[in-house]
C-alpha cells in the first residue's frame, strides 16, 4: 500500500503504515489527522511537507486527503537501520499518543491508542488533561462516550505493528468535565477509595504541633521520595562549559530542573532575590540545547522569556550574552 504526493514535475511515494482521517457529516471532505510511512528520505521528506503545506496526498490510488488547515501539525523523521530508509509521521498538534505531547487545555482532541485498548489510553488523557484521579481510569470513556467519535483509521494489511489501532475525537470544555465527573459521584457510579490515615490531628493545632506530631510518619514519606538530583551526583558537561559558570548550589539546581522536565511539562525555582533563578533558567536553556545536539538535532532551540519589560534588556545584553552563545 503506497501513499503518494504528484507535483507539476516531480512525483514521490512511500511504503504506507497507517492513515488516520476524520470525514465531515457530509461524507465528502476526508481530512487527514495523522499519517505514518516509509520510504526513501528524499520521498519521505517531500510528503511530509507536502501535508504540513496542505497539499494533497493520495493513498492507493483511491481517493485524496489533505489536513485540516485549522490545527498545525507535527512531522517527525527517523532514518532506520543505516539512514538509507527514513520512517516518517505527520500528525495533528492535538493528538495524544505514546511518547509525544499531551493536548491540553480547551478545544478538541485526538487520543490515539495503539495496543487498542482505547479505555486505558482515554482514561489516562481525561485524568492528566483535567486533573482528574487515576482511581478511575477504566470508567473515564464510559462517562464521555456521547463526546466520543471514532475516527477511520486505513491500515497496510502488511504490516503488524498497531494494527489494534484505535483513534476517537473527544469534543469537550473542562467546565462540563467538572459537571458530569461531580454528577457521577452524587450518582454513585464514581466512587471516592477509601484511604488510610496515618496521621493525628487536634483541632485547634497550628502548623509547628501539626509536624512535630506527625514527624515520624513524614520522614517515612520523604524517604520513599527519591529526588530529581542531589548534590552527590554528576552535573551535565554543559554546566562546566558556559561562560559565566554558575557556582556549586546553582549548578545542582539546574541539573534538578533539567531532570525534572524529563517527567513534567512544567516546574519552578524559588529563591531569594540575587541567588541566582537567571543564570538557573539560563543554564537549563543551555543543557537542553546540548543535549539536542548530542542526540543529532541540527536545530536551534528557542525559549520564550516572560518578564517585566525593564529587566528584558539587562537579560538579554548581561546576563544571557554574557553567560551562552546564544541570539536574542
Amino acid at each position: 500500500m503506497k501513499i503518494s504526493l504528484s507535483t507539476i514535475d516531480r512525483y514521490f511515494e512511500a511504503f504506507m503504515h497507517f492513515a488516520v482521517v476524520e470525514t465531515d457529516s457530509s461524507g465528502k471532505n476526508n481530512c487527514l489527522i495523522a499519517a505514518s510511512y516509509v520510504g526513501l528520505e528524499t520521498s519521505v521528506r517531500a510528503i511530509s511537507a507536502g501535508i504540513i503545506e496542505s497539499r494533497e496526498v493520495q493513498i492507493e490510488s483511491k481517493a485524496t486527503y489533505s489536513r485540516s488547515t485549522k490545527d498545525k501539525y507535527r512531522r517527525i523523521e527517523r532514518p532506520i537501520g543505516l539512514g538509507d530508509v527514513v520512517h516518517g509521521m505527520v500528525l495533528n498538534s492535538r493528538a495524544t499518543i505514546n511518547g509525544l505531547e499531551e493536548a491540553g487545555g480547551q478545544g478538541d482532541a485526538y487520543i490515539f491508542a495503539s495496543d487498542g485498548d482505547l479505555q486505558k489510553a482515554f482514561g489516562e488523557h481525561i485524568s492528566s488533561r483535567f486533573g482528574l484521579p487515576n482511581e478511575w481510569l477504566y470508567q473515564y470513556e464510559f462517562l464521555f462516550r456521547k463526546y466520543l467519535k471514532p475516527l477511520q483509521i486505513i491500515r497496510n494489511p502488511m504490516t503488524t505493528m498497531w494494527d489494534a489501532l484505535q483513534v476517537v475525537k473527544l469534543s469537550i470544555s473542562e467546565e462540563e468535565v467538572l459537571k458530569i465527573v461531580s454528577r457521577a459521584i452524587q450518582d454513585g457510579y464514581l466512587e471516592i477509595p477509601q484511604s488510610i490515615i496515618n496521621g493525628t490531628y487536634t483541632k485547634g493545632m497550628n502548623m509547628q504541633e501539626y509536624l512535630r506530631a506527625n514527624a515520624s510518619i513524614l520522614a517515612e514519606k520523604l524517604n520513599e521520595k527519591q529526588p530529581r538530583h542531589t548534590p552527590s551526583q554528576t552535573l551535565h558537561p554543559a554546566i562546566g562549559q558556559m561562560k559565566r559558570i554558575p557556582f556549586p548550589a546553582q549548578a545542582h539546581m539546574i541539573q534538578g530542573l533539567v531532570n525534572t522536565l524529563k517527567y513534567e511539562n512544567s516546574v519552578f525555582t524559588c529563591s531569594d532575590m540575587g541567588t541566582g533563578k537567571t543564570i538557573q533558567s539560563i543554564g537549563v536553556a543551555h543543557v537542553m540545547h546540548e543535549q539536542r545536539k548530542n542526540n543529532g538535532s541540527k536545530r536551534g532551540t528557542a525559549v520564550l522569556i516572560s518578564a517585566p519589560g525593564i529587566t528584558i534588556p539587562k537579560w538579554a545584553k548581561k546576563e544571557i550574552a554574557g553567560t551562552v552563545n546564544a541570539k536574542t
